[in-house]
């Protein structure tokens, strides 16, 4: 919990329905409905990053598309890892999620496996 807001780890196999899924899945869960175009942007405009442990990133910033007084917002990173997928999530006051947005990057850039583990 970050000012109060959440952000979660998670590990998924697979792609668990791939980026525009769970971009579409996340949205409702702040209440949002944008159209097929602002989803479009979005996921044409990720940030492709580099992980500590060689891992490629995409990470979205869902204000990019919400409108400016929206009260909630996400940003996600999804890191394909072997047949897995892990999902860091921070969801919460628009407000906060801004003020935080370096951080929930540098946490995503930090994934990095120990090599004994298994994935």
């Amino acid at each position: 919990v970050v000012e109060g807001q959440e952000c979660t780890i998670l590990s998924f196999p697979g792609d668990v329905g791939g980026d525009e899924a769970n971009i579409r899945r996340w949205l409702g869960q702040i209440n949002q409905s944008p159209s097929d175009d602002a989803v479009a942007k979005l996921l044409g405009s990720p940030s492709n990053r580099i992980t500590k442990g060689g891992f490629d990133a995409r990470i979205y910033d869902f204000a990019d598309i919400l409108p400016a007084e929206a009260p909630l917002s996400t940003m996600a990173a999804m890191v394909p890892v072997g047949d897995q997928t892990v999902f860091i999530k921070f969801t919460g006051e628009t407000a906060v999620l801004t003020r935080q947005k370096a951080a929930f990057i540098e946490l995503a850039l930090s994934l990095e496996l120990k090599p004994e583990a298994a994935y």
